[in-house]
């Protein structure tokens, strides 16, 4: 059921041709549950999305992951794609990344969120350091 202030933003998004797309709880605690997010997405992409909560178990907070399905750049001879070239190098360049991190501002923080944060900060950095997106050719399937 929603409130009157979810009707409100919903207005509000629309008006952008957004839609909110959390339909569920991202916030559990013992005696209560509650969506605390605020994902919208624009809305000529409502049938190429998928999104599903990531269950954390850092905090009462969960995180949800957004997949968007985007068309590819074609031309007649060739498809143009974006991916991350994850492989036995690159994944033993990313371990070496992690495993020179102290870890301090994770280990040494006393609020979850701060240490989340500086968690998924330290993370992210070397992942996109060591997974970076690229552009790829290959040619279109002729059946």
């Amino acid at each position: 059921m929603y409130s009157t202030s979810k009707n409100q933003l919903d207005i509000i998004l629309q008006s952008f041709n957004l839609s909110s797309i959390v339909n569920f709880s991202t916030r559990i605690g013992p005696n209560s549950f509650s969506t605390i997010d605020i994902d919208f997405i624009y809305n000529s992409y409502l049938n190429k999305f998928d999104i599903i909560l990531l269950i954390n178990g850092i905090s009462d907070h969960d995180a949800q992951l957004l997949t968007i399905q985007f068309l590819q750049e074609h031309n007649k001879d060739r498809c143009t794609y974006f991916k991350r070239n994850i492989n036995q190098h690159t994944i033993a360049d990313f371990l070496h990344k992690l495993s020179y991190e102290t870890w301090d501002s994770v280990f040494e923080g006393n609020d979850f969120n701060m240490i989340f944060n500086c968690f998924l900060n330290i993370f992210l950095r070397h992942y996109y350091s060591s997974f970076p997106v690229i552009k790829a050719n290959k040619l279109p399937n002729h059946n």
